[in-house]
């Protein structure tokens, strides 16, 4: 005699040679084991909330449980490995940990965020290391004393910033900012670098009263109104060029010819 239960995967079984077992579907897991009466069992019942049984054996006696049984679907084999979930067509690694529907399983491989953020400290990695390389370099023998002295401590201050709150800050602001921009991510990439060789043409093609007018060491000040009004610029046209060449829409875009975006890194 089987009894499933009411809000998971799982199912208590009762026999005539009066064992009871508790197991778990979506894992194939059997999570307690044990003869409770030397009578056969002839029914078993289970609380709505799943944490009550009841056990009638055949003389018509009746057992009573309490069961602590809070996350049957956790295990290593859940976590690490792949899990055939109902309503897919194979096994896979899964990570969904709430959604909408009453009959929704919880599945939480780590595989999806251990992979995500690899991959996300990987590619941050791959632009961050050029930059700060090249910024040190820049700020140890080419920046001025006076103007290292500004940005050598607010860069140290930065360090000190707990990485949480900056992932929250990005995953809360930035990640849905991107998302609603993204055409803009791409054309900054090719902009700011276009836009600082076409500043350092025109710099060199001034008079050089004008040129010998900033200090050696202050360059790098005027790229900075050129940042911002190169990047104010991108991010304003951002919505006309998804308009323009993606139909309204760059994520619809990524979805029609097979990229799944999610801003989400699992």
């Amino acid at each position: 005699r089987i009894q499933p239960e009411y809000t998971r995967k799982g199912f208590v079984a009762v026999d005539d040679r009066g064992g009871l077992g508790l197991h778990y579907g979506t894992s194939a897991r059997t999570l307690y084991l044990e003869q409770i009466s030397q009578r056969p069992l002839r029914s078993v019942g289970i609380s709505p909330v799943d944490d009550k049984l009841i056990v009638e054996d055949l003389d018509g006696r009746i057992l009573g449980f309490d069961v602590r049984n809070q996350h049957p679907e956790h295990s290593l084999r859940a976590l690490w490995g792949k899990v055939w979930y109902e309503g897919r067509q194979d096994p896979a690694y899964v990570w969904q940990a709430s959604s909408g529907a009453d009959s929704f399983e919880p599945k939480y491989s780590m595989v999806p965020l251990t992979v995500g953020t690899l991959k996300a400290a990987l590619f941050a990695m791959l632009f961050a290391m050029p930059l700060a390389i090249a910024g040190a370099i820049y700020t140890a023998y080419f920046m001025a004393p006076k103007l290292r002295g500004y940005v050598k401590p607010t860069i140290e201050v930065m360090e000190a910033l707990p990485t949480v709150i900056l992932g929250f800050l990005a995953g809360l602001w930035l990640a849905p900012f991107l998302e609603n921009h993204i055409p803009a991510v791409f054309t900054i990439l090719v902009g700011l670098p276009m836009s600082f060789l076409l500043v350092a043409f025109a710099f060199s093609r001034l008079p050089p009263a004008w040129r010998l007018s900033i200090p050696p060491g202050w360059e790098a000040i005027v790229l900075l109104p050129v940042i911002a009004l190169v990047v104010w610029g991108l991010v304003s046209l951002s919505p006309l060029i998804e308009i323009w060449f993606f139909d309204g829409s760059m994520r619809q875009w990524f979805t029609e010819i097979g990229i799944n975006y999610d801003q989400r890194n699992a």
